[in-house]
């Protein structure tokens, strides 16, 4: 876990809904190869959602890779930095009786 970006605990710390690998400096593949690591390392954690997030022009090259057989049994999503850009301006707004996760989910693409 110490390679991955980010790591995202629900509110009591016991479980782990998500980790996120943001591509920004390094390459598509490597990201995808620390979260298929995590997966591989954590087993008992195959069914949270691992995320790309990276900028919008990248997002064809994340699909491509994703959908590679190495990794088709992580159920990629992809985060654009616009689609971030854009939650981060409503989170500004202190939005009420959401359910996080659910509403992140809004955000994501599924890849495959």
């Amino acid at each position: 876990g110490e390679l991955i970006d980010i790591i995202w605990f629900d509110l009591d710390g016991k479980k782990i809904p998500a980790i996120i690998e943001i591509e920004h400096r390094t390459g598509v593949t490597s990201g995808l190869t620390r979260m298929k690591g995590f997966k591989d390392e954590c087993p008992d954690l195959a069914h949270m959602t691992y995320i790309i997030a990276a900028p919008d022009d990248l997002r064809d090259q994340v699909f491509y890779k994703a959908a590679r057989s190495q990794f088709a049994s992580m159920n990629t999503k992809y985060l654009s930095y616009s689609a971030i850009e854009d939650l981060y301006y409503l989170c500004q707004r202190n939005l009420k009786g959401i359910d996080n996760i659910i509403f992140f989910h809004t955000f994501l693409e599924d890849i495959g």
